[in-house]
């Protein structure tokens, strides 16, 4: 019995003195966890001078946000690895972000705690189109209307929209989620996912399609749609069919939930 008891009080002990040694370390960099980070990162911020009615933006690892100009000027704002450079320019009446990444893998080997950040600020709240391509950062967008098309392609990053209206929305990726808040489409709504979810939230469109494979579909939309929905091996509840656009969803093993609101 004693036998066993031994290595047990001694990992206790061990442990508890690591606890303390961590604690002792966090308390002299006054528990500022960047500290800790193997990364060198570098902040820039681009001022942009001339109108544009279009955004394209083509990036890697970066999360892209948008926000409103306090100024009433543009200007991108951006954080990332100090390997990773940066061009932002307008041409042809469109605002274009890139990224060149210059790191091999042993830039990717070590401990990470902060995020790469594209931000842009935007003095108004109505363009033309907006297309974003990236590997696997999030794209978050509120409070923008686009008289045009929005195009979000990723592998495995993510899309939230709020208050956002389009004429289509196009969306391709992997494991991203897409999430949906208030946003009215004037035309077709596209988005195909393998393992991410689908949300709507108050929103709609003239015509949608979706396409997932284990991702589920879910939330409510704003008015009645012709309804095709089939998932192989999950659960399926949709409205009946009704007068309205199409709405076609598949999945392979993803559920699917959809709601009309009022009704």
């Amino acid at each position: 019995m004693k036998k066993h008891v031994i290595p047990v009080i001694v990992s206790v002990v061990l442990i508890a003195a690591g606890a303390v040694i961590c604690g002792f370390s966090l308390s002299a960099m006054h528990f500022d966890m960047n500290r800790l980070s193997t990364a060198e990162y570098k902040e820039n911020s681009f001022p942009v001078t001339d109108a544009f009615r279009d955004i394209r933006i083509r990036t890697g690892m970066e999360k892209i946000c948008f926000a409103a100009s306090e100024d009433g000027k543009c200007r991108v704002d951006i954080l990332d690895h100090e390997k990773v450079d940066h061009s932002v320019r307008t041409e042809d009446d469109t605002l274009v972000i890139e990224t060149t990444d210059a790191r091999n893998w042993t830039d990717f080997v070590g401990v990470f705690t902060r995020s790469p950040q594209i931000m842009v600020f935007l003095p108004e709240s109505r363009y033309e189109s907006l297309l974003i391509e990236n590997s696997t950062g999030d794209a978050a967008l509120s409070s923008l209307d686009f008289d045009g098309s929005i195009t979000y392609n990723t592998s495995t990053g993510d899309l939230h929209m709020r208050d956002v209206t389009c004429a289509d929305l196009n969306s391709d990726g992997n494991t991203g989620e897409v999430f949906l808040e208030r946003v009215l489409i004037s035309g077709a709504c596209r988005i195909t996912r393998n393992t991410g979810d689908v949300e709507f939230d108050d929103s709609d469109a003239a015509s949608i399609s979706i396409e997932t494979s284990t991702g589920d579909v879910s939330g409510t939309l704003l008015s009645d749609k012709s309804f095709t929905a089939l998932s192989v091996t999950g659960d399926v509840e949709v409205p009946l069919s009704g007068t309205g656009g199409s709405c076609e969803i598949t999945t392979t093993t993803g559920d699917i939930e959809i709601a009309v609101r009022g009704n």
